[in-house]
């Protein structure tokens, strides 16, 4: 025994000498943390909302998200688009309903968190016993808006914050930062070297019970200077390239989607600025209360630290319909043929489409929309209606009307069919929009 157990001590002693020695280690990598959000207590055939927008990787980034959702009969659905960082879905049985998000980072590391939704009947009645053509629960909108505040903080300084939050619907009952603080207003102090970047973000919660999270990124510099660390840029760093997706005319109260479609052609772009606006990222929503022209600016940052700035210019105009009307005879003999003019024009200069009741003949058509050649049917005394519509490049619809009474042909004056065009109608004309020519 002895032996052996000597045996087994030498064994032990030369796995021990012989085991590889490691060199440096690299710095081990931070796992993501994963955030899906707060529990919520909804009825049967209302819009969940999920917004993993709080998750965070504390040393690098999160490549991508997926949503799983348990049902209460223990199914598993996927919501509406379940790899982004923002989803939806509409629960149709009552019951709590599991809802796990898993994040990844750029490492391949994968980390989840669980919400969990309380599903009952609407408040009132069985949903059993629901007519059949019962109009479905208007949807609600969560908060929008973004985190104002400098993009530069001092390190060690206190720097103030704000929620500039609103729900489009409601009202926003209750922010909560990533630091643990409450209320729309926080002061944070940074205590990070200077050259780093440090993020942040604030979850608000609207009276409906839906949320959303907002982030932003600010620079730490040294204190009375510039960021300690300016960024290095290889020179054989081929430069990223940026445009801004999206309309260059816009309606007054439009909600419109501008987007910076960035490429790299030796890397990724690893940042979307907005300057001027608090909003960051590879998109933002914007509208405007009066007529102007606005230049947008993007700037975006590749992997190596170059940028690429991109403009537009947008053109805001007061939306409203056409201004019409036309011009004809009043009264006008039994079988004669009648000219009427119409006089349109779009206020924001849009290009309109036209047509006509009685309509134009095909000549008619091709040489001028705005004119219409009748021919006066019915009886002594009757009413012929002569009809316009139009339609603006916004939808916008108005339909004129010309009425002309029927009356015997041996009681028109001799200028009778030549219709004859006041001053102002002439005025009008001479303003109006043709697309076409």
């Amino acid at each position: 025994m002895r032996i052996a157990s000597l045996a087994l001590v030498v064994v032990l002693l030369v796995s021990a000498v012989t085991t590889p020695v490691a060199g440096h280690p690299g710095p081990e990598n931070d796992p993501p943390l994963a955030d899906a959000g707060l529990d919520q207590t909804v009825e049967r055939g209302a819009t969940v909302w999920l917004d993993g927008g709080g998750s965070l990787d504390p040393d690098g980034e999160i490549e991508s998200y997926r949503w799983a959702i348990e049902t209460p009969t223990g199914d598993t659905i996927d919501p509406d688009d379940p790899d982004a960082v923002s989803t939806t879905f509409v629960p149709e049985s009552v019951g709590r309903y599991a809802v796990t998000l898993t994040v990844t980072d750029d490492h391949g590391v994968t980390r989840n968190d669980t919400l969990y939704v309380e599903v009952s009947s609407r408040s009132g009645s069985d949903p059993a016993d629901a007519p059949a053509n019962e109009s479905p629960p208007h949807a609600n909108e969560p908060p929008t808006g973004g985190i104002a505040g400098p993009d530069t903080v001092t390190s060690g300084e206190p720097t103030t914050f704000t929620a500039d939050v609103y729900d489009p619907d409601g009202d926003v009952v209750s922010y909560a930062w990533s630091d643990g603080q409450s209320g729309a207003e926080v002061t944070k102090t940074v205590d990070i070297p200077p050259g780093e970047t440090f993020a942040f973000s604030v979850r608000a919660t609207d009276d409906d019970g839906a949320t959303r999270t907002f982030r932003k990124t600010v620079e730490v510099r040294a204190e009375g200077g510039p960021s300690g660390r300016e960024p290095t840029i290889d020179p054989a760093n081929q430069q990223p390239s940026v445009r801004i997706v999206g309309p260059d005319r816009v309606a007054t109260n439009q909600s419109v989607t501008y987007a910076l479609a960035g490429s790299d052609p030796d890397g990724r772009i690893v940042r979307w600025e907005w300057p001027g606006r608090t909003a960051t990222g590879p998109s933002i929503d914007l509208a405007w209360t009066t007529p102007t022209t606005v230049t947008l600016r993007g700037v975006v940052t590749d992997d190596d630290g170059a940028t690429a700035v991109a403009t537009k210019t947008v053109e805001v105009y007061d939306e409203g319909p056409p201004v019409v009307d036309i011009a004809g005879p009043d009264t006008a003999p039994v079988g004669t043929t009648q000219e009427y003019t119409l006089e349109a024009y779009d206020p924001d200069g849009g290009n309109l489409t036209i047509s006509w009741d009685p309509s134009q003949n095909q000549l008619e058509r091709v040489n001028d929309r705005f004119v219409n050649h009748v021919g006066i049917e019915g009886e002594l005394g009757e009413t012929v209606e002569v009809r316009a519509i139009v339609t603006d490049d916004e939808g916008n619809t108005v339909i004129a009307v010309k009425e002309t009474e029927v009356e015997n042909s041996e009681d028109a004056e001799d200028t009778q069919g030549v219709p004859q065009l006041l001053e102002d109608q002439v005025g009008i004309r001479s303003r109006r929009s043709d697309a076409d020519g």
